[in-house]
């Protein structure tokens, strides 16, 4: 079996049995691969290890469990597999940088780390993307309205120079600073690895102006991790959603080209096209 059917399978294996046990060797047996070579497929092509992508993964569905659910946090622990309490307290503060309890009154969004899916481009070369199937479908409905495309400066550089452990608290703290910003059934996606999407809904582009003002106002705040503090800033793109729109990826597009612009223009602000 070629190693990029390996790692689909192992991908869904891991998608379908996120409320149970898995451990390295279920997903090497689903893949029909050596633990060994599932291990080095991960590192390769996702960058992260199956054990930290699985818990990533089931901290979004126990994030999700405590938006859509009146579920206890304890039960929502044990569920996911961990023995304590604190120690699912511990592991979901540390991914979106807040106690489970302050998550469930302050935000609406759970999909910090969505799915991955494994693209093979030509040769046998591979890339891993998000699903955009969910953003899609509501761009496509909600025409005529603002998207911004929010992306983190100098991601590279934070990952490079402080470390891996801090660039996912900047992608939880992006996160926050988007709920913090946005109205009232307003949505957000992560759309890779550190860019968001917002859909405004508003047919006003200075309601989408007005969230990117309040985005941009959060750059002087200090994000915590395990190793210290650090500052990082955020451009963003706005474009309207056409009238006449047929494909929801040529809005994307727009939006990151104007999100580029804002970054040429300076970092740290946004960008109207």
């Amino acid at each position: 079996m070629s190693s990029f059917v390996s790692l689909v399978c192992a991908l869904d294996y891991i998608e379908d049995n996120l409320r149970r046990r898995i451990t390295v060797n279920d997903v090497a047996d689903a893949s029909y691969a050596s633990i060994s070579h599932i291990q080095s497929m991960f590192m390769r092509t996702l960058h992260v290890s199956i054990g930290d992508y699985v818990a990533k993964r089931r901290l979004c569905l126990a994030a999700r469990d405590l938006l859509d659910t009146q579920k206890r946090v304890t039960d929502i622990a044990f569920d996911f597999g961990y023995s304590n309490v604190e120690s699912f307290i511990r592991a979901f503060k540390k991914q979106f940088l807040c106690t489970p309890l302050v998550y469930r009154k302050t935000y609406n969004f759970s999909e910090l780390h969505p799915p991955l899916y494994i693209h093979q481009k030509e040769g046998f070369s591979m890339v891993k993307k998000y699903d955009l199937a969910a953003i899609s479908e509501q761009i496509l409905a909600s025409r005529g309205t603002y998207v911004i495309c929010v992306d983190i400066d100098q991601m590279l550089a934070i990952n490079d120079e402080i470390g891996y452990a801090a660039g996912d608290a900047a992608i939880a703290e992006t996160a926050g600073r988007i709920g913090r910003s946005i109205g009232e059934g307003m949505e957000y996606y992560r759309i890779g690895g550190d860019s968001f999407t917002v859909l405004t809904k508003s047919q006003d582009v200075e309601v989408a102006e007005a969230i990117a003002q309040r985005i941009v106002s959060f750059a002087e705040d200090d994000v915590m991790w395990s190793g210290g503090t650090f500052r990082f800033s955020l451009s963003m793109g706005i474009v309207k959603i056409p009238l006449t729109i047929k494909d929801a990826e040529d809005t994307l597009r727009r939006s990151e080209e104007a999100m580029i612009a804002a970054k040429h223009h300076g970092r740290n602000c946004y960008k109207v096209m």
